[in-house]
């Protein structure tokens, strides 16, 4: 027997056919997973931009200020700021009683979690 007779022809699918185990819903739609984003647009109460911006212009000595210089200044200003806050925040969470490490003066030592027998 030859091999050409003996192939199997698979049916031919119209477009209109519905694929198997696909809703009417899903027909001509891809199907995309979305990842949910955090947006960067939260604002974070402690910093106020225009303000410091402000502030920054009013005392440049010349009556022009490059943009870069302002966005450079604007910025240690802020970070300044936010370190302030980070501290008190780290303080506090490293406070906190924990299985992995305790506060020994001014020293982290390090638990063993799991010891070995």
């Amino acid at each position: 027997m030859d091999n050409n007779s003996e192939k199997i022809k698979t049916p031919i699918r119209m477009a209109s056919d519905k694929p198997p185990n696909v809703d009417n819903s899903m027909l001509g739609k891809k199907v995309k997973k979305v990842k949910k984003v955090k947006p960067l647009d939260k604002k974070y109460k402690g910093l106020k931009w225009k303000k410091t911006i402000r502030k920054i212009i009013k005392e440049y000595p010349d009556p022009s200020i490059q943009v870069l210089d302002v966005k450079k200044m604007v910025i240690q200003t802020q970070l300044s700021k936010i370190e302030k806050d980070l501290n008190i925040i780290f303080n506090e969470k490293i406070q906190k009683p924990n299985k992995y490490y305790c506060i020994v003066g001014s020293e982290i030592k390090r638990l063993q979690v799991n010891p070995i027998k």
